[in-house]
């Protein structure tokens, strides 16, 4: 039997070569483009620019911000990404994190959810909108339990910034979890930088329109916020040189920096004219020098370094002690009002929140079974102003904010909150007792960094701006990942 060939006169092979040839073109694009997307760089590239792009739009808590309009879709393209990435695995250790802001999301939309009439005209605070539905016909209107839906809306959507900032940390591998502080570390000396150009008159570098002006607030619109970042800022870098390896040729340049540094923050504390924040500055300044007392690095360079070395480290020291002294010479020659004249001056705008002390708490006596919804604070709140104490200063945010949490979320946002402080402590505590000096310090480290922004807290709100919120959920998933760490090194062991 005689079979017939097709030849491809033009000289080309043969057709069925050429489309295997065309196959293997496609697997080989294929699994490039699949490695691409593999890379660990491209994850840490994308983390950074994540926190770069958080760093210059979310300084501000403001529901108007234009900046805004930028941050909240990008952010949701990075959960995107990271919902595509994440294994069950990476879930699973900051699972923890994700469920608390996973809740608080839930309760933010439940709180848009229509209620029947009857329901609705029940709840507290709602009575005079029920007679004006009865006199103007309208009892059948269905109305959600927030009473403010808009900013409700503004909180749901806030809540992707942390979202995405937990979801990175669990995305990165057990060797990448060196570089979840670094960018963070980073986005905080910007600020810093932004700060002292502010302090010598560059009014160009204030990033936002209603802001404290003429203070160096950094990336911040609030110069409270501003020094709470610093103190974070101050315990960080004296962490990371707990962290530096001896072993490296760099280790005294990094020992170098890390100092020099921590006597760059303390001046600028001095300057950004927050008495809370300055007053932070205390208990800050003992557990860095407690994490410093344990740096290896630091005790080397003491003891079993030459006299050169020592010298350096006694003429950073007096560099900070003359530092110091320019700045407190810089108060007393001008009118500035900085942080430490404002210890023995009045504000009127900061009075407020001790004059209506009281009516928050009556608002939370009144809600804190259902809540008036996320971002409800300010709109009910005029219904409590005392018309004596009416001015052209006003509160847009409580100045508390776990009483704030309590009024807007009611019961379920209290036990929530309760769920996570003790996970907190729990976690603190089982680094704690790990028996090792790096785990110790790791802890320590940690209680004094989420403390920061959980003391500031209760007179402020920094965690209601993006950057705060970036910033906490970080700290809130490293903790989350050091604690899953640790208990496979104990199983390996």
């Amino acid at each position: 039997m005689s079979s017939t060939v097709s030849v491809d006169r033009s000289g080309s092979r043969p057709a069925g070569r050429r489309s295997r040839k065309t196959s293997k073109k496609k697997a080989a694009s294929s699994k490039g483009l699949r490695g691409f997307f593999q890379d660990r760089r491209l994850h840490l590239a994308i983390y950074f620019a994540f926190i770069l792009l958080v760093g210059l739009t979310g300084g501000g808590s403001r529901p108007d911000i234009l900046s805004l309009l930028l941050l909240r879709p990008l952010a949701a393209l990075f959960l995107i990404y990271i919902v595509w990435r994440i294994s069950a695995d990476e879930l699973k250790a900051v699972r923890f994190p994700l469920l608390f802001i996973g809740s608080l999301m839930v309760i933010a939309l439940l709180q848009l959810v229509p209620l029947p009439p009857v329901i609705w005209s029940s709840l507290p605070g709602r009575e005079g909108v029920a007679q004006l539905d009865e006199l103007f016909g309208m009892q059948d209107v269905w109305r959600p339990l927030s009473l403010e839906p808009s900013r409700t809306w503004n909180a749901f959507f806030s809540m992707f910034v942390p979202l995405v900032a937990v979801g990175f940390v669990g995305l990165l591998w057990n060797r990448e979890r060196r570089w979840i502080l670094p960018p963070i570390l980073a986005m905080g000396v910007l600020s810093m930088v932004v700060g002292y150009l502010q302090a010598l008159g560059a009014d160009s570098l204030y990033f936002y329109r209603v802001t404290h002006g003429h203070h160096p607030v950094g990336l911040f619109a609030n110069k409270n916020h501003q020094a709470v970042l610093l103190n974070w800022l101050l315990l960080t870098v004296c962490y990371m040189i707990t962290r530096i390896d001896l072993r490296d040729r760099r280790a005294s340049l990094r020992l170098a920096s890390g100092l020099a540094l921590v006597f760059l923050i303390y001046p600028l504390l001095f300057v950004t004219g927050s008495r809370a924040g300055l007053l932070l500055c205390a208990p800050v300044s003992v557990v860095c020098a407690v994490m410093l007392w344990q740096a290896p690095a630091l005790n080397r360079a003491w003891q079993g370094s030459s006299r050169r070395v020592r010298l350096a480290i006694t003429g950073l020291g007096g560099s900070v002690l003359a530092a110091l002294a320019m700045v407190f010479g810089y108060l007393a020659i001008t009118e500035r009002q900085t942080a430490l004249t404002r210890l023995f001056e009045s504000d009127p705008a900061d009075e407020l929140r001790w004059i209506y002390l009281p009516k928050i708490f009556e608002m939370m006596r009144d809600y804190w079974l259902e809540g008036i919804g996320f971002g409800a604070f300010e709109s009910v709140f005029y219904g409590y102003e005392n018309v004596e104490n009416l001015s052209t200063s006003y509160l847009n945010q409580a100045h508390f904010e776990p009483l704030q949490y309590v009024i807007e979320t009611g019961l379920a946002g209290l036990l929530l909150l309760v769920a996570a402080l003790v996970w907190v402590v729990r976690r603190l505590l089982r680094l704690w007792h790990a028996g090792d000096g790096k785990a110790r310090i790791l802890a320590v480290y940690l209680c004094g960094a989420l403390g920061v922004w959980l003391i500031a807290g209760l007179v402020d709100y920094p965690t209601r701006t993006p950057l705060g919120q970036l910033v906490f959920a970080i700290l809130t998933g490293f903790l989350a990942v050091s604690s899953i760490d640790l208990e496979r090194h104990r199983k390996i062991g």
